[in-house]
């Protein structure tokens, strides 16, 4: 709440030195420029009540300088024409002179007569007002001044009633004597159905700084005034947190900074001038709560009162002419007559009026959704822009990720290419020793054989020449040594053979897995060549999603710009349905069968089955929350595809996803499906069935 109660009649004279534009701690010229604290929300709301409801009473009490009449001026300010309200000072002097004022501002001009012919004619208004469904307000400022007469005829007239209910709402502002005056004897008896007691506090030492600077804004500085660390604690002090008091103090500042030439306000200048106008600390307790308490009683006899600001007194809306009598004279019973024809006709034009308004506001509020629903349209696109940009970016980083497993992969069977050609030589250099081996086996037998047929031959031949005993048998006896000789080679040769053997079935069956792991590398090089191809495809996307975001940002500052014609093709570009650019082929065998699920399979496994009788006939997928079927990858998009069920056709539709909905290894924007056929999104497999 803030409140200037100085009005210097002439410009201070440190405008110039400090770049301002304006006083910019006299009274404020507009209220709308009211420094909005954490009071002034909550306030507003309590007096925007009181202008809706009839049989309401709103008090406000502050000390002196607080802020209550330039926020009753700002409340003022807000309501409409058509609103019917009265506002009164402490100027009012007695009953006739209230009467007038009342009925003055609400829209009766060269109002005469006597006390109680105004009693009449402000009651009868009123409940034709009631009827009329239009709540009529009474805002009285000062009112701990207002003289007790015109409180009596305040509560004589809010106790008029109708239906049960009062037709007069109330606001009081004033200081902490107004609870004594709103508990007295005769203002305690107007009972009223909803009653709202505010009090206004002093402002926190955040929010004397906030203010100070705002004022300081509202005047037009940049920058040019400076504040120490402790001026602003300083200037809480000095001033309580009143409003009056912070204006009477900053004003005495820049003074005096100007008269030393310097554009900082220091600890020291704060105490110099508090000093010099006689201002002392204010210690302020605190509660359990830890909440500051508002004295309630302080008084600011230094501030000028003949400049204090007053409530502004509304204006007649409508001229209605009233019988002209002399002050001392009594109102005929025709003439009251007319009176209340003319308060009638007053309400009628004033229901005639309410209507124009509903109207008029109705169309405004068919223009603010047409407003509403392009900045929703507006930021949609937006929103799609940034998530085409981010999907590049994470493109780009797939890419590169790619790029260096491609680069370890070839590094990779390089290696395994290299190991294999040096397990091929040794298999080759082995199978020579392994034929070399064979050859010296057969060579063995076949002398053992020969060696053996001999020996036979001996034998028969000694037993014929039994006559030469003595020289064959030792012929004998000598071939036979040579022969047992012999056998014990060939039983060594026999071995080694053996070994041989063991050694040529363990090249054999390292040779079986030289050849599994040289299929292997073969199995890894078609993979590789398949991933070339899909980071061929998956550039070939990035360039087309490049050309059509470039395409949305020139469509979409034309759509800024109010380019009528853009604006139309954008619009039908974003309702026209997404044509489809590849059919899938009828996959084998899959003629006239119908699909009864889906199997999802990731890194070979399936993770679940999605059966098409318990789902909606539209299937949203894609990783996010509201999709029918998330797949929780940061290859699927947030919308990736959808499914439509229609009987026993089920298609697919790409919904202009990164990286593409792939059918059968070919990218499709829609087609139909079949079973048996091959569904890829991101790195998730959907197997019809």
């Amino acid at each position: 709440m803030a409140r200037a109660l100085e009005s210097p009649v002439n410009d201070p004279t440190y405008l110039e030195f400090f770049g301002l534009a304006r006083p910019p701690f006299a009274q404020l010229v507009q209220p709308s420029e009211i420094f909005r604290s954490e009071q002034y929300s909550l306030l507003m709301g309590h007096l925007a009540a009181a202008t809706e409801q009839t049989d309401c009473r709103v008090v406000i009490r502050g000390a002196e300088g607080s802020g209550k009449t330039t926020l009753l001026n700002r409340f003022i300010d807000t309501l409409d024409d058509d609103v019917s309200f009265a506002s009164i000072n402490e100027t009012c002097a007695d009953e006739k002179q209230f009467y007038i004022a009342f009925l003055r501002q609400l829209g009766f001009d060269d109002i005469t007569g006597s006390t109680r012919e105004l009693q009449s004619i402000t009651r009868e208004f009123l409940v034709h007002r009631c009827i009329a469904s239009d709540p009529v307000l009474m805002i009285i400022d000062n009112a701990h001044l207002v003289s007790p007469s015109v409180f009596e005829q305040l509560r004589w007239i809010s106790e008029t009633k109708v239906e049960g209910r009062q037709v007069l709402s109330v606001v009081l502002a004033g200081s902490s004597d107004l609870g004594r005056v709103v508990d007295s004897p005769a203002m305690s008896e107007a009972k009223f159905h909803s009653h709202i007691d505010f009090s206004i506090r002093a402002c926190t030492e955040e929010e004397t700084a906030a203010y100070v600077m705002y004022r300081l804004k509202l005047a037009g500085d940049v920058g040019s005034v400076k504040f120490s660390n402790g001026a602003h604690p300083l200037i809480y002090r000095y001033s309580g947190g009143n409003p009056s008091v912070i204006n009477t103090l900053c004003n005495a500042l820049l003074t005096k900074a100007h008269a030393l030439d310097s554009r900082v306000i220091t600890d020291d200048l704060v105490r110099t001038v508090a000093d010099s106008n006689q201002l002392l600390p204010h210690v302020i307790p605190l509660n359990k709560n830890r909440r500051r308490k508002t004295d309630p009683d302080l008084k600011q006899e230094v501030l000028d009162r003949q400049a204090e600001e007053h409530i502004s007194e509304r204006e007649a809306p409508l001229n209605i002419p009233a019988s002209k009598s002399s002050a001392g004279s009594t109102l005929a019973d025709a003439d009251i007559r007319q009176l209340l024809v003319q308060v009638s006709t007053l309400s009628e034009q004033l229901g005639e009026l309410r209507s124009d308004k509903k109207r008029a506001l109705s169309d405004v509020d068919a223009r603010e959704k047409d407003i509403s629903e392009l900045q929703q349209q507006v930021a949609a696109l937006l929103d799609q822009l940034g998530e085409f940009k981010s999907e590049k970016k994470q493109a780009q980083t797939d890419i590169k990720a790619r790029d260096k497993d491609v680069k370890k992969f070839r590094q990779k069977f390089e290696a395994q290419a290299k190991e294999t050609e040096k397990l091929t030589r040794v298999v080759a250099g082995n199978a020579d020793e392994i034929n070399r081996l064979k050859k010296a086996v057969s060579d063995s037998k076949k002398a053992t054989a020969d060696a053996k047929k001999a020996l036979r031959k001996s034998e028969k031949d000694s037993e014929k020449a039994s006559k030469k005993a003595v020289a064959d048998l030792k012929l004998a006896n000598t071939r036979a040594t040579e022969a047992d000789a012999l056998e014990n080679s060939n039983t060594a040769l026999a071995e080694e053979i053996e070994k041989k053997a063991d050694q040529l079935n363990s090249l054999d069956k390292s040779v079986g897995e030289l050849e599994k792991r040289l299929r292997e590398s073969e199995d890894e090089c078609e993979s590789l060549r398949a991933n070339e191809a899909v980071l061929t495809e998956l550039e070939e996307s990035v360039s087309e999603k490049n050309a059509r975001i470039a395409n949305l940002q020139a469509e979409l500052a034309a759509y800024i710009k109010g380019d009528t014609s853009t604006q139309t093709l954008l619009h039908e570009q974003l309702d026209a349905p997404p044509s489809s650019s590849v059919k899938q082929d009828s996959a084998p065998g899959g003629s006239g069968a119908a699909i009864v699920a889906f199997e999802v399979v990731k890194d070979g496994k399936i993770e679940q089955i999605l059966k098409v009788d318990d789902c909606p006939s539209r299937i949203m997928i894609g990783r996010g929350e509201d999709s029918e079927l998330c797949l929780n990858s940061k290859f699927v998009s947030r919308h990736h595809a959808l499914i439509f069920c229609s009987g026993d056709d089920i298609h697919i539709q790409d919904l202009n996803s990164y990286n593409g909905t792939l059918v059968n290894s070919k990218t499709i924007d829609h087609c139909e499906l079949r079973p048996d056929d091959n569904v890829i999104i991101g790195d998730y497999q959907l197997r019809p069935k």
